[in-house]
């Protein structure tokens, strides 16, 4: 889960502790929660995040990024963020996983050079309605 940075740390593990209990409490499911601190308000994040979003809107509509972190260094910036994608763009023989993450890392390259991208790509398996 996503939330700001800036916020409280206890605030924020309290809001996930909420859900947690809630969806064991009204749906009858065990969760565990992971929490990324992500930077808002910063113009140059915002506007890569918003690119990356459109860039994977148009090559790939079923997936989507997050975790977006950027790392500047002396020689160039490190773009770091993870890319959710169906579960069989992992194995499938057309490589679509392994094409979307070149594509994104090309993509932002070559809107700015000096940037170089650290994607992990992982499956995103969607939700399934158990009767």
């Amino acid at each position: 889960m996503e939330m700001d940075a800036k916020d409280d740390v206890m605030h924020s593990h309290d809001v996930i502790d909420r859900i947690e209990r809630d969806l064991l409490v009204e749906d009858g499911l065990i969760a565990t929660i992971h929490f990324d601190p992500v930077v808002t308000g910063d113009p140059h994040a915002d506007e890569l995040k918003a690119f990356l979003q459109r860039e994977v809107e148009e090559l790939a509509p079923m997936a989507n990024i997050h975790d977006l972190r950027i790392v500047p260094g002396p020689t160039h910036t490190n773009v770091i963020f993870d890319c959710a994608v169906p579960a069989e763009y992992m194995t499938d023989k057309q490589h679509r996983g392994v094409k979307l993450v070149n594509a994104l890392r090309n993509a932002v390259q070559a809107k700015w050079p000096d940037h170089f991208c650290v994607i992990k790509l992982e499956p995103d398996y969607a939700p399934v309605h158990h009767e």
